[in-house]
């Protein structure tokens, strides 16, 4: 999934509508924080409040993978 950005930062309203379409549409996974290159300009307090809405909003109708998490 894409990050959404307002003028303020990451967009976490947006972002949670996005989660919820992506979900009622049947989605399997969501994969966040890695795909589209948005992490790197994302401060700490930011990815924790979008693994927050990932891991409460899916619960039990999506798997959530983060990749930021990835081990190198």
């Amino acid at each position: 999934m894409i990050t959404p950005f307002s003028e303020d930062g990451v967009n976490l309203q947006e972002f949670g509508k996005m989660m919820e379409y992506q979900i009622a549409n049947g989605t399997d996974a969501l994969i966040v924080l890695g795909t589209t290159g948005e992490p790197p300009v994302m401060s700490d307090e930011e990815k924790v409040s979008l693994r927050h809405i990932c891991s409460f909003g899916r619960y039990k109708r999506a798997r959530f993978d983060d990749l930021s998490y990835v081990e190198r």
